[in-house]
């Protein structure tokens, strides 16, 4: 079966494509989807889905199969079917977008 993946932020950059395709067997799992990305584009990428301490995918990565979470499914064992789609999206870090407001100087104010 054909599963696409598409890859956001850090993970994008550590595979440097947006998207892929991925043949697995027929009852293969998200975990054994995590497995061969990670065989099929290195380490830099098992660095961002493995947790190496304990051999298993890391927790801070959401997988979205098919738009729904993979925690609110069976996890790691879900069953990827034929032509689902999985969005691998790591943490993102950043600012609120609203700009901070900057204090007036006791001059400033007088002016």
């Amino acid at each position: 079966m054909k599963v696409k993946v598409k890859f956001f932020a850090s993970v994008r950059e550590a595979v440097g494509i947006r998207e892929d395709e991925v043949e697995l067997a027929e009852g293969a799992t998200l975990r054994n989807l995590i497995d061969e990305l990670s065989a099929r584009h290195g380490h830099n990428l098992r660095r961002e889905l493995i947790d190496e301490e304990r051999n298993q995918p890391s927790q801070h990565i959401q997988y979205l199969i098919a738009g729904e979470n993979a925690r609110q499914l069976s996890g790691y064992e879900t069953k990827m079917h034929d032509g689902v789609e999985v969005a691998i999206i790591p943490p993102v870090g950043g600012g609120s977008g609203v700009p901070r407001r900057r204090n007036m100087s006791t001059s400033e104010r007088q002016h």
